[in-house]
């Protein structure tokens, strides 16, 4: 491997002992992300980048578009939210059978 980092994440997925396939399927999508970048790592969207996503977005997606972005929802999440999941006085969401079947609270950004 060429890249200094595709080699960490290689030799960490070898220590957890992931499957060769599974490693193979992950770097190659890791190397097309960073292909579809101009071989530049993306670390964080600037404000403007932000606002211009948020511009993009119609009215029905908005909310669940700032959600997920806001408080880090996962899209299943996010999608099986209730209005009685969101408490405002506590700027807390519950989220029921998350991801392995757990409970967890999410804050909302502000």
């Amino acid at each position: 491997m060429s890249s200094t980092f595709l080699t960490q994440i290689s030799d960490f997925m070898y220590r957890k002992r992931y499957a060769k396939s599974t490693i193979e399927s992950y770097l190659f999508v890791i190397k097309g992300f960073i292909r579809f970048h101009n071989y530049k790592h993306p670390i964080m969207l600037t404000p403007s980048e932000v606002a211009d996503f948020f511009a993009l977005a119609s009215g029905a997606h908005k909310l669940p578009i700032a959600l997920l972005y806001g408080s880090g929802l996962r899209l299943m999440e996010c999608l099986r939210l209730r209005c009685q999941d969101i408490d405002f006085d506590y700027k807390a969401v519950r989220v029921w059978n998350s991801k392995g079947g757990r409970h967890r609270i999410i804050t909302l950004a502000d």
